[in-house]
C-alpha cells in the first residue's frame, strides 16, 4: 500500500498535496504567480485552460469562486482549492473521477514532474490524458513549444482547440515570436485536424499560413466552400499586406489564382486595404505577372488619374518597356 493510501481521513487528493507541496517556501510565489494571471488576460473571458476544465468537468457554478484560489495565494488556499475540486463534482461517474483526477495532476505539476508523474502512476491516469494536462499546464505558464509538443502527441484528444489556436496567437504577439507563434500553430492543425467551433480559429490559422508561406494558405483556402472563400481571401490579403516588408506582398502578387480567384483577390483588396496606391501595386504586379501588358498599362493610368501625376508610376517604365 502506498503512502497516499494509508490515511484515510483525507480525501486522496488533499494527501497528495500535502505530500508534495510546503507551505513555505510556497511554490506560487510572485513570478508563477503573475505569469497564470497573464495567461487568462489573453482570452477575453478571462479563463485559462485551468479554468476551463473545471468549469466544464467539475462545477461550472462555483468557477467565480474557484478563479479566486487558483493561482492559490498561500497554501491554505491550496487545499482549499483541492478539496473544492474533489466535492465540487455535480455527478458521479468514472469519467468525473477521471476529470478530477487530471486537475489534480495539472496542480502536481507546479510541485514537481516527479510528483505529477507519481500520482499519474498511482491513479492510472491514461496516457492521452496525462499528455493533454502537461500541454494545458503549458499554455498557462507561456510555454508555446511545449504546450505544442504535448498537445500534438499521437492519440492526445484536440479538447478545446478554439482556446488552444487563440491562447498560441496571443502568446507568440505576446512575447514577439510572431514567426515560432505561426509554425507552432500549423503544426498543431496539421497533426490534430481540429475541430474548430469559432470563425477566429481559422482566420488565424489562415493567416498563419499565409505568414510562412502565401501558397499554403491559397491551397487551404481552396479546399473551403465557395461561400467560405471570400472571407478566407480577405485573410490572406490582410496577411500579406502586414508583411509587405518582408515580401508578402510580392510574393501575394506572383500567387497563380485562377480567374475566379484574380476577382476574390481585387474584393479582398477592397474590402481590408485601404491604401488604393498599395492596391494598385499588387494588381499591375499581378497583371504583368501575367503577360497582360494591357490591362497593366490601363491600371497605371487609371492610378495617374486619379492622383493627377506621373511621378509614382515612373518605376514601372522600364518594366512595361520588357513587354
Amino acid at each position: 500500500m502506498s503512502d497516499f493510501t494509508q490515511k484515510v481521513e483525507k480525501k486522496f487528493g488533499e494527501l497528495v498535496i500535502e505530500h508534495y507541496f510546503k507551505s513555505e517556501p510556497f511554490v506560487y510565489s510572485s513570478p508563477l504567480f503573475n505569469t497564470i494571471g497573464d495567461t487568462r488576460k489573453l482570452f477575453p473571458d478571462r479563463k485559462n485552460m485551468f479554468d476551463r476544465l473545471y468549469e466544464d468537468n467539475i462545477n461550472r457554478e462555483s468557477l467565480a469562486e474557484t478563479q479566486k484560489l487558483f493561482p492559490p495565494s498561500n497554501y491554505n488556499d491550496l487545499v482549499k482549492l483541492v478539496r473544492r475540486i474533489e466535492t465540487d463534482k455535480t455527478t458521479e461517474t468514472l469519467q468525473d473521477d477521471l476529470q478530477q483526477n487530471c486537475l489534480i495532476y495539472y496542480l502536481l505539476l507546479d510541485a514537481n514532474q516527479e510528483a505529477a508523474d507519481a500520482y499519474a502512476t498511482e491513479i492510472l491516469l491514461p496516457v492521452a490524458y496525462k499528455h493533454f494536462m502537461n500541454g494545458c499546464y503549458a499554455l498557462d505558464r507561456a510555454d508555446m513549444n511545449t504546450a505544442v509538443e504535448e498537445i500534438t502527441y499521437p492519440g492526445t484528444a484536440s479538447t478545446y482547440p478554439d482556446a488552444v489556436v487563440r491562447a498560441l496567437n496571443a502568446q507568440a504577439v505576446a512575447q514577439k515570436k510572431r514567426r515560432e507563434g505561426d509554425q507552432l500553430i500549423v503544426r498543431y492543425f496539421d497533426e490534430t485536424t481540429p475541430k474548430c467551433d469559432q470563425r477566429e480559429s481559422v482566420t488565424i490559422y489562415i493567416a498563419c499560413l499565409a505568414r510562412l508561406d502565401p501558397m499554403m494558405a491559397l491551397t487551404y483556402i481552396r479546399s473551403l466552400t465557395a461561400s467560405a472563400q471570400m472571407g478566407a481571401f480577405e485573410c490572406l490579403v490582410k496577411a500579406c499586406i502586414e508583411e509587405r516588408y518582408l515580401g508578402g506582398v510580392w510574393r501575394l502578387s506572383n500567387l497563380p489564382f485562377t480567374d475566379r480567384e484574380g476577382d476574390l483577390l481585387q474584393q479582398a483588396l477592397d474590402a481590408v486595404s485601404t491604401d488604393e496606391d498599395l492596391n494598385n501595386d499588387i494588381l499591375v504586379t499581378r497583371a504583368l505577372h501575367l503577360g497582360q501588358v494591357r490591362k497593366a498599362k490601363s491600371l497605371i493610368n487609371l492610378a495617374v488619374a486619379k492622383r493627377g501625376g506621373e511621378e509614382k508610376w515612373g518605376e514601372y517604365e522600364a518594366t512595361l518597356a520588357l513587354y
